[in-house]
């Protein structure tokens, strides 16, 4: 490759040179990788804080309908104690069902479709 410039007319304008064109196109292809580069790294992060949450909200939910259920069922008298542990396992999911239908509702997560789209209606 040799070095591109722009070329001085004795007017004292510039034009463009035949590789100005080639040039501007690998800059801005260079651009892009560059953009995409850093959009990855930050899907990844998001990513790996999602599966935080979602295991930091999941573990406690199972784990305090686990206790709930068998504290429940164990005597009479421990029916009352278990009810405030299933509500709070009840939360947890709760809260672990919205942060999944949250990132399922985002764009990049959006089912692709291949092919033509049909027109409704009569052909």
């Amino acid at each position: 490759m040799g070095i591109f410039r722009r070329a001085i007319a004795p007017d004292g304008t510039t034009r463009s040179t035949p590789d100005e064109p080639a040039r501007r196109l690998r800059a801005e292809i260079t651009r892009l990788r560059e953009e995409a580069e850093r959009q990855r790294g930050l899907a990844h992060r998001r990513a790996e804080f999602w599966t935080k949450v979602d295991i930091g909200l999941g573990f406690p939910a199972a784990l305090l309908a686990a206790t709930a259920g068998a504290t429940g069922l164990a005597t009479a008298n421990a029916r009352i104690p278990a009810a405030p542990a299933a509500l709070a396992a009840a939360g947890f999911a709760a809260a672990r069902a919205s942060c999944a239908a949250t990132t399922a509702a985002e764009p990049t997560s959006a089912p692709v479709t291949r092919g033509r789209r049909r027109r409704a209606g009569p052909r």
